[in-house]
């Protein structure tokens, strides 16, 4: 190592640097793998109660480590630098992770206080990142400031929230997150006069983060099977089908959404990443669900069953939305507007099925969600012949 980068200051990353196609660090990689723990709770907590009230629960846990996640991918696509200040505190801010997850596993109910507790101490660290890098860069500054501004206001909701029993304190959860999840609007003009953000490094953490959730939806159908002792052949296939599922939403994102570049404009960036929350929030749902179709013996709950469309519903809708805000490449032989509502068609085909479909066996339940997945990707691959044959 050399010695000046033994203590760098936050460099504003200019739009040369993406030119040259920025990676992500090993340390990145490293921090994402933190995650891994806090998504592999949260989604068997669901999987132990798959009920309304679970979901929910799911969705006021998630959020908050997402947002974790999501600020600290920003901040280094803003002024990461590889330094041994900032593998300390990017050390540091693991730990605030991991209390999050034990948080979980230990049971939301007993442990709300050390969850909080710990998502205050994350996003301090985070606040105190964005105001070094503006002290430093003084063009960021007017960023960084409001950065710091709106998220004080959620870090004192939510320390308010520890002197306040439930389901109070959950309420006052809720309206923190909302103000962490508005406050990047609230800097989209003062965005316009910044160097724009990565098109290869943020496109790139975004991946390797639903890679990850993807990851742990596959070890949903291997406790699944597992919970058999030694599977039956029903079992078997449902898990051949649960894989099936999984890996047609792999290829819908990764080949439609991944490999392409949003539209211009920090209005597409923004609607572009948002889109990715319920997108790996239903992924983590879709693997709880999955654990308990392939776990039942017969036909599953129907609380379960709901999960399993809700989610494939959700997944589908949000890469629809995603693929939106995306700018229309020559691979591509229709508008995006097409894809766009083929998905939503496939939305309300898995949302039918949750509502008011029959009392699917686990089998025959995962084979229709595959069979919906799959031609989604039919369709991508008709257009890519379109495309070829013109």
């Amino acid at each position: 190592m050399e010695p000046k980068s033994w203590w760098q200051r936050p460099v504003l990353h200019t739009d040369d640097e993406d030119e040259r196609g920025r990676r992500a660090s090993w340390l990145e990689l490293f921090f994402d793998l933190i995650f891994v723990v806090v998504i592999a709770e949260l989604s068997a907590a669901l999987a132990r109660d798959p009920s309304r009230e679970g979901l929910w629960r799911l969705v006021l846990l998630f959020v908050p480590a997402f947002w974790v996640w999501t600020g600290t991918a920003y901040y280094n696509d803003r002024f990461g630098v590889d330094d041994v200040s900032h593998r300390l505190i990017t050390f540091l801010n693991m730990f605030p992770v991991l209390g999050m997850a034990l948080a979980v596993r230990g049971g939301i109910a007993e442990h709300s206080r050390a969850f909080a507790v710990s998502y205050i101490a994350a996003r301090l660290i985070l606040i105190f990142l964005w105001l070094r890098g503006g002290w430093h860069n003084p063009q960021a500054a007017a960023l960084t400031r409001r950065y710091a501004i709106g998220f004080s206001m959620s870090v004192a909701l939510w320390s308010i929230s520890l002197a306040v029993p439930p389901p109070a304190r959950f309420g006052l959860w809720a309206v923190g997150i909302a103000i962490d999840v508005l406050t990047p609007f609230t800097t989209l003009l003062i965005q316009l006069h910044l160097p724009h953000l990565s098109t290869s490094h943020l496109p790139e953490r975004f991946g390797l983060f639903t890679l990850i959730v993807l990851g742990e939806s596959v070890s949903s159908v291997v406790r699944g099977l597992a919970a058999h002792g030694r599977p039956t052949f029903a079992a078997a296939c449902a898990g051949c089908f649960g894989m099936a599922l999984i890996f047609t939403i792999w290829w819908l994102y990764f080949d439609h959404v991944m490999s392409r570049r949003s539209k211009p404009g920090v209005w597409w960036g923004t609607a572009w990443s948002y889109g990715h929350l319920p997108l790996v929030m239903s992924l983590a749902v879709l693997g709880a669900a999955v654990l308990n179709i392939l776990a039942a013996d017969g036909a599953p709950a129907a609380s379960v069953r709901r999960l399993a469309c809700a989610a494939t519903a959700v997944a589908l809708l949000s890469i629809g939305a995603i693929e939106w805000a995306l700018a229309h490449d020559e691979y591509s032989a229709r508008p995006p507007a097409w894809a766009t509502l083929y998905r939503f068609g496939g939305v309300l085909i898995a949302a039918g099925l949750a509502e008011y479909g029959p009392a699917f066996g686990g089998v025959s339940l995962l084979l229709v969600l595959t069979a919906l997945g799959a031609s989604q990707m039919l369709y991508g691959r008709e257009r890519w012949i379109w495309q070829t044959a013109t």
